[in-house]
């Protein structure tokens, strides 16, 4: 019974220093992440996200290069990073954008033994249900309304938007 009680007590902090280090890693990815974003070098991004995540990194590479403000909500000094929250070899780590208030929980998954961000749909979609349940959306009413969105055509509106955006902002200097 003394051994196995000796046994606990070494094991103990053995354990918890683990879950911290786990913790520590998934925050690190992260906030390297948001750098690589936020310098625009999406290279540096793509290699800290799942290789399921290269269909959106795709699309945010082309909204961060053609926009001038759009890296900035990147920017670690705008964001508030609390605690990661593990799960076997998914973690989720809210973050919140200090200028708006607004959160969102972002995914990250454990691939080939390292902490990785998840871009892919499932991580998005889980996203964006987490973001409608704050808000008392109904997802039946969004499906009905965006079932027939052609997606090439709201990536072209939104470049549109996003050039118009930085016209604005060259005029207003």
């Amino acid at each position: 019974m003394k051994k196995m009680f000796l046994l606990v007590i070494i094991l103990l902090p053995v354990l918890f220093s683990s879950c911290k280090s786990e913790e520590a890693k998934t925050k690190t990815v992260m906030i390297a992440f948001f750098k690589a974003l936020s310098n625009k070098n999406i290279e540096a991004a793509r290699k800290l996200t799942t290789t399921d995540s290269k269909q959106m990194m795709d699309f945010l590479e082309n909204i961060i290069t053609k926009s001038a403000t759009e890296a900035d909500k990147f920017d670690k000094a705008n964001l508030d990073i609390d605690e990661p929250r593990i799960t076997g070899n998914k973690a989720s780590i809210a973050v919140t954008e200090k200028t708006t208030g607004e959160t969102l929980n972002y995914i990250l998954k454990k691939e080939n033994g390292s902490w990785k961000m998840s871009f892919d749909e499932e991580s998005l979609m889980n996203m964006g249900v987490d973001k409608m349940n704050e808000k008392a959306i109904d997802p039946a009413q969004l499906e009905e309304q965006f079932r027939d969105i052609n997606m090439d055509s709201l990536k072209h509106e939104i470049d549109k938007g996003s050039k118009a955006i930085d016209s604005i902002k060259k005029e207003l200097k």
